[in-house]
């Protein structure tokens, strides 16, 4: 909380990621804290985004944005049945809470393995659950992903999602056009 209160005396712009674990997550790893299960995770989940969300108000500290998860493709929450449809749904009623805070939402996912045009499914995925977001971060890995990776992951992007977002590719970041506007450029 303190380094977000000073990042925002200096005017910077934050960012809190919530994991919806004890652990870190990864694509293929999204274990709940202990005391969730599965049928619980949802409720558990929008209780403690609230919660957080409480804190940080009562502390002056609010984010610019809170990221939901981390590399959340298809398993967030530990809901991978049908292809994790349940998960993109319980992130789209978290995504809306966070909105409503007045706190834009943002998700973080895995750059697919291979093929970066694999990132169209989870940019379906993620509008066809009605999630709200302002970002998606793309986590990308040098040692996996080369430049012609990242510029078919990015030209995927770009053709995929075009109504929706204004790429930025310096921090693997996407974001709405719908928010976008001239006096945003100089932070994109």
């Amino acid at each position: 909380k303190k380094t977000l209160k000073e990042a925002k005396k200096a005017g910077l712009k934050t960012n809190v990621t919530l994991l919806y674990s004890d652990d870190i997550t990864y694509a293929g790893v999204q274990k709940l804290p202990d005391g969730w299960d599965t049928d619980s995770a949802e409720k558990k989940a929008l209780e403690y985004t609230k919660n957080v969300i409480k804190e940080l108000k009562a502390a002056d500290a609010v984010p610019t944005m809170i990221t939901i998860g981390n590399e959340v493709n298809y398993n967030f929450l530990n809901m991978s049945s049908g292809d994790g449809w349940e998960g993109f749904v319980a992130m789209s009623k978290i995504s809306k809470m966070i909105r409503e805070e007045g706190i834009k939402p943002a998700v973080s996912v895995s750059a697919p393995t291979t093929d970066a045009s694999d990132i169209q499914w989870i940019i379906g995925k993620l509008g066809n659950a009605d999630v709200d977001y302002d970002y998606i971060g793309v986590n990308i890995y040098p040692d996996t992903h080369n430049d012609n990776y990242v510029k078919t992951l990015k030209n995927t992007v770009e053709e995929k999602a075009d109504d929706h977002f204004q790429c930025q590719m310096s921090m693997e970041r996407f974001r709405r056009k719908s928010q976008y506007n001239d006096t945003d450029k100089e932070h994109l």
